[in-house]
């Protein structure tokens, strides 16, 4: 599965509000495997796809809040804010990414 396909996958599930729990659970150790073929933006989509979902993934956001801060200037305003909302949906303080974000 390419990093691509799992973009989408997680756009499509977070639009539709339909998914399965399993597979966006699954689809996180991928994600992770291909973490050098995903844009800074296109992590920020995958974090509020996941947050527009009732489905735990602290894996996942810790992921983004280790990757994204070396990137945060690559990232427009409305994706920062998208970002800070994705984080503060699903209750998840990472004190590395706040940092940078201030």
């Amino acid at each position: 599965v390419s990093a691509g396909d799992l973009r989408q996958m997680a756009l499509a599930c977070g639009r539709a509000q339909c998914f399965d729990g399993d597979l966006m659970e699954a689809m996180v150790p991928l994600i992770e495997e291909r973490l050098q073929d995903f844009r800074p933006k296109e992590l920020v989509q995958i974090a509020d796809a996941y947050a527009r979902l009732p489905v735990q993934s602290p894996e996942l956001f810790a992921l983004v809040a280790e990757v994204l801060p070396r990137y945060l200037y690559d990232l427009r305003p409305p994706e920062l804010a998208t970002l800070c909302r994705s984080f503060a949906e699903v209750a998840l303080y990472n004190e590395e990414l706040s940092d940078a974000l201030a």
